[in-house]
Parts: structure tokens; C-alpha cells; sequence
């Protein structure tokens, strides 16, 4: 058994492509519309096997306006999905996001369970945390 795909909603897909492609390097697998409804899939650098599909709000056709409205709100707070990527130099990389203006959570900080890591949210508002391990 292996993870194969993960969900983040995201509320602009070209938007989320310049931050998960442009900036941290991830690369396109799949593009797919449907309708009103497009997904786009991207793996990470040295995880090709792991797809990380960027969704609209709603995922389905089959969500109610109602259900939709409310993970957009939700959405917009940042409180719907969070994700973790490793790298070999943390700092670097917040360097990197921070000069690009990417909107800054918390700064490269030594936490106590082993790792130096820095958090982010991408342009829909999910939280998006960068870690390397200590030592």
C-alpha cells in the first residue's frame, strides 16, 4: 500500500500553479476541466508516485450552492487543508517564497521535534508548511 493523491482545495487554479509549480517546483501531471469543475494534478520533486490534486471549491458537481458558499468561506479563513514538504535547506526556500511575496505565516523556527521549519499560505489560503530535519 502507498499514498497515491492528496486533495487541496483551491479557489484560483492559475494562481495556485504559479505558487506550487513556479515557486516550489512541483510539476504539472494533469489538467482536467469538466464544466465548471477543473482539476489539476502536480507531484513534487523526487515523489513522482505522490499527486497533490488542486480541486475547486466544491470538488463535485454534485455540491449544493449552499455546501459550496460555506468552504468558500471556510476557504478564505485558511482552515480547510494544510500540507507539509520537506527540503534540504529550509531557509533557502523561505527566502525564496518570502522575496516572491508569498503571504508569510511564520518564519524558519528550530522546532522541538526535530525539525527547522517555515509556514506559508498559498494564494487560496491553505497552509502550506516547509521542514527540514535537524541534525
Amino acid at each position: 500500500m502507498k499514498l497515491s493523491h492528496t486533495f487541496i482545495t483551491v479557489d484560483d487554479h492559475d494562481k495556485a500553479l504559479a505558487f506550487y509549480r513556479d515557486l516550489l517546483g512541483f510539476t504539472v501531471t494533469k489538467d482536467v476541466s469538466m464544466g465548471d469543475f477543473r482539476w489539476v494534478s502536480i507531484a513534487a520533486p523526487g515523489t513522482p508516485d505522490v499527486e497533490v490534486v488542486l480541486e475547486t471549491v466544491g470538488g463535485s458537481p454534485d455540491t449544493t450552492p449552499a455546501d459550496r458558499e460555506a468552504l468558500s468561506a471556510l476557504l478564505a479563513k485558511g482552515l480547510l487543508r494544510a500540507i507539509i514538504v520537506a527540503v534540504d535547506d529550509v531557509d533557502a526556500v523561505f527566502a525564496k517564497l518570502e522575496a516572491a511575496g508569498a503571504d508569510v505565516i511564520q518564519e524558519p523556527f528550530d522546532q522541538p521535534y526535530g525539525v527547522r521549519d517555515c509556514a506559508f499560505r498559498d494564494p487560496a489560503g491553505n497552509m502550506v508548511r516547509i521542514n527540514q530535519p535537524l541534525g
